[in-house]
């Protein structure tokens, strides 16, 4: 427990995991955003399978997943925004 702010580790933790996910939202939602992430999976979002080719497989399932990764952070920044709404509504 901090003593200073009064949060466990795991709280700090969640808020931190809460802002992360807040800023890929907010970069998402500008014209910017939407560029780049249109690019990143035009380039990458592929069948990352190639017969015989473990190594070419490999980096494609690697760059499948960060893309999954940046999509699952912006719906958590869409959840914890509709969460924060709610709570403020109450």
């Amino acid at each position: 427990m901090d003593t200073e702010t009064g949060q466990s580790e795991s709280q700090k933790r969640t808020d931190a995991e809460t802002a992360t996910a807040r800023a890929y939202r907010e970069v998402a939602e500008t014209r910017a955003g939407a560029v780049m992430i249109a690019d990143l999976e035009a380039r990458f979002a592929c069948n990352p399978f190639a017969e015989g080719k473990p190594d070419l497989t490999a980096f494609r399932c690697g760059c499948l997943r960060v893309l999954q990764e940046i999509g699952d952070q912006i719906r958590r920044g869409s959840e914890n925004q509709e969460t924060a709404r709610q709570e403020t509504a109450l």
